[in-house]
């Protein structure tokens, strides 16, 4: 097998789970995916940061890959470096959680809903979301025998995103995220039915990270595919690796 140390490290965390993993196959022609879990149909690309960059690659390597993959049926993610070495039980969740492999799992209806306070929610988001926590204005929780289980957090629509100036009817959903090796069945269609009755929004907007998520989820919820918004770059501070 080939790839870097971090790369093995985190094939070898799978194989402890009792995945089935086959290592730089060859399923999209003559690129490689770095880990397959065959029993998933799910591909792992490791992009390390000295290589996996806009000087050595071009900036839409990753998304053409991601879509080349799925046009062979595959579900590829890619696992940032800098991802592994700040946020690895967290990455290890996510990749377990694609495979149905959480030990937890409960339905939403057996949770209360619950507003929660700032710090409660930065907590709770640095270590179960892989963007980590982002400023909100409305943060709501599901809460299961007083433990918190899921948050799903909204803000007026970010400028910088691209959204145009609006009333106050109109929000984003910015964060959502179930604990750790938590599987909450319908959690986030509760939590953002909650926040519509409350709130009574015209409209929200909301945005899916195309290296970790499909968007499914999103359809299930009732929002309506708008557009691609093209690549972005990704940043982080090598003091505390929060990322911006």
């Amino acid at each position: 097998t080939r790839g870097s140390l971090s790369e093995q490290d985190l094939a070898n965390e799978l194989e402890v789970h009792n995945i089935n993993i086959e290592r730089n196959v060859k399923l999209l022609g003559k690129k490689e995916i770095d880990i397959f879990l065959p029993d998933f149909n799910i591909g792992i690309e490791f992009d390390g940061l000295f290589w996996h960059n806009d000087l050595r690659i071009s900036k839409n390597y990753h998304l053409q890959k991601t879509q080349d993959a799925a046009e062979k049926g595959i579900r590829l993610i890619h696992v940032f470096e800098d991802e592994w070495l700040t946020q690895r039980n967290l990455v290890v969740s996510r990749i377990l959680n694609l495979c149905n492999y959480n030990t937890h799992r409960i339905g939403a209806r057996q949770c209360s809903i619950v507003h929660i306070d700032q710090k409660t929610e930065k907590n709770f988001l640095l270590h179960n979301h892989i963007q980590s926590y982002a400023k909100s204005s409305v943060k709501l929780g599901l809460l299961y025998n007083n433990q918190l289980v899921s948050v799903m957090t909204f803000s007026k629509p970010n400028l910088s995103k691209g959204a145009k100036k609006t009333g106050n009817k109109h929000w984003e959903l910015l964060r959502f995220a179930n604990l750790a090796g938590w599987t909450v069945y319908g959690s986030a269609s509760r939590l953002f039915k909650h926040f519509i009755k409350e709130y009574s929004p015209e409209q929200i907007v909301t945005f899916a990270d195309l290296r970790w998520n499909t968007g499914n989820v999103y359809s299930t919820m009732g929002f309506k595919f708008v557009k691609h918004t093209g690549v972005n770059y990704w940043y982080f501070k090598t003091k505390d690796m929060v990322r911006l």
